[in-house]
């Protein structure tokens, strides 16, 4: 697999003006110190168009070859290392340089095959026993392991599954890169993203870290279906939904799965892209033109493959672009600067 979504800004782009800083302001855009006037601020928690696009990257290049993967971000990308973590049919990446961790999973290959894993488990749940506590058979509150037992309220079971495999390979390679930096007096910044199935892994994985006191400095998921019950998203947005920003593009099915009827819930701040390509901070409007597809548990058998390209990282590339240019050309305004392309 290549490459396909190149945009003219990259993450080797984004790490020279330091967008993962833990004291860069999180509204600046990366267009920082002389590039804009922007005083950096402190703590970063709000959402960075910049950091979205450059994570946005980082979860397209998961899709790619572990040669593609190595030779972007060693050769082109400048990071120092990367390691590899099989995860079932899909994977993950941790690549990290002097400054920050990036912690991308790779989603599923299409939308056909997505839905019709998920159609299995809503109808074909034989393989977990039905839990004694209300709700969906689906979900459930932990399998065999010494993290997976820490996580509150009831998850996807087939998520947590698979982020049980490698939740404690990842945590302990964390762990030794941090103390590495440590060594050569450096605090690392950790940054979790992922797409699609990706970004239901990357949630569970920040959720598993946080859980032991892993410090982590902020979640960018895109095209996240729904991972848990109302405990565990409670108990996910107390302790991290002001660092986790779902990005959705309105037009795409999967955030809309699996269904609330069935007890799902989503985690974190909603961030959204309308028809326009505009982008939208979280609201009760937000939620109500989300719901303009409805969709029930009969018409998952029934669904019309088109739209795949609405659930395609590409689409989400495209709009994180734009809406990066936007936010440069207001930064630049407002410090009355002249106008540049980047």
């Amino acid at each position: 697999m290549t490459l396909t979504h190149v945009l003219p800004q990259t993450a080797a782009h984004f790490a020279a003006l330091n967008i993962f800083s833990p004291m860069l302001s999180p509204d600046s855009d990366g267009a920082s110190g002389s590039r804009a006037g922007l005083p950096p601020l402190h703590p970063p928690v709000r959402y960075c168009s910049a950091r979205a696009l450059a994570l946005g990257q980082m979860a397209d290049l998961s899709y790619c070859s572990r040669r593609l993967i190595q030779t972007t971000l060693l050769e082109e990308w400048g990071f120092d290392s990367v390691e590899f973590f099989p995860i079932g049919s899909t994977e993950a990446f941790i690549t990290a340089d002097s400054e920050k961790i990036i912690v991308a999973f790779r989603g599923s290959d299409g939308l056909e095959d997505w839905l019709h894993n998920l159609k299995l488990d809503l109808v074909h749940d034989s393989t977990q026993q039905p839990s004694s506590e209300p709700g969906p058979k689906a979900l459930q509150s932990s399998i065999d392991g010494p993290m997976n037992s820490l996580i509150q309220g009831k998850v996807h079971a087939g998520f947590l599954k698979m982020i049980g495999a490698v939740g404690q390979d990842m945590r302990q390679t964390i762990g030794r890169l941090k103390v590495q930096a440590h060594w050569r007096g450096k605090e690392l910044a950790v940054w979790f993203t992922g797409h699609s199935l990706g970004a239901a892994l990357a949630t569970l994985a920040v959720a598993q870290l946080r859980l032991v006191n892993e410090s982590i400095q902020g979640l960018y998921s895109f095209a996240s279906p729904r991972v848990g019950d109302r405990t565990f998203a409670h108990h996910f947005n107390t302790d991290f939904g002001f660092k986790t920003f779902r990005v959705v593009n309105k037009n795409d099915l999967i955030p809309r799965i699996p269904l609330r009827s069935l007890g799902y819930h989503h985690v974190g701040q909603l961030y959204y892209f309308d028809r326009m390509g505009q982008l939208h901070a979280h609201s009760r409007a937000a939620f109500r033109l989300l719901d303009g597809l409805k969709i029930h548990a009969n018409d998952l058998f029934d669904l019309d493959f088109s739209a795949a390209e609405n659930h395609d990282i590409g689409p989400y590339l495209q709009m994180l672009y734009q809406d990066y240019q936007r936010s440069i050309s207001v930064a630049r305004q407002s410090s009355g600067m002249p106008r540049q392309r980047l």
